[in-house]
């Protein structure tokens, strides 16, 4: 853990993007979110899952979140785990947050973001198929079947 002190701040008002992308599969079982000892901490964090595109704070107040969390106001020397839903947090390969309100109400910072859980050891970088052969209609010689072929019916 790195002592560095120096937080990342919203810009004009309170709210807070941050995406991470992860280099592996990972099962997160808990975050800890730490802030400044002081009223510009957040006190809600949206939390997104695999999002494929975050073009910005239009999109992503759009978007249900897969957890919302109550932050507690507490200094940087208070480390709180907050429990997510395993079940949508299994397979999680970048987490997107969204802190949208602060206890100042003017201005974000966060020191932080701890993640608690598992890696999977699977690579988030999917692997192409390049050798595939399509086969749009079936050849006779590879499909024969032993029985001779019948007549079902009879046309006069």
């Amino acid at each position: 853990m790195s002592s560095n002190q120096d937080p990342i701040c919203s810009d004009d008002d309170q709210e807070l993007l941050i995406s991470a992308p992860l280099s592996s599969l990972c099962r997160i079982k808990g975050i800890s979110v730490v802030a400044p000892a002081n009223d510009t901490a957040p006190s809600r964090v949206k939390i997104f899952v695999n999002l494929v595109s975050v073009s910005g704070f239009c999109s992503v107040r759009r978007l249900v979140p897969q957890e919302q969390l109550q932050l507690a106001d507490g200094g940087c020397e208070d480390r709180i785990i907050y429990r997510v839903n395993a079940t949508k947090f299994s397979a999680v390969s970048s987490l997107t947050f969204f802190f949208d309100e602060s206890y100042n109400g003017e201005e974000t910072n966060v020191l932080r973001i701890e993640l608690f859980g598992e890696n999977t050891g699977k690579s988030t970088q999917q692997q192409v198929a390049t050798n595939i052969v399509y086969e749009a209609r079936g050849n006779p010689a590879d499909h024969q079947s032993g029985e001779d072929k019948k007549s079902l019916f009879e046309v006069r």
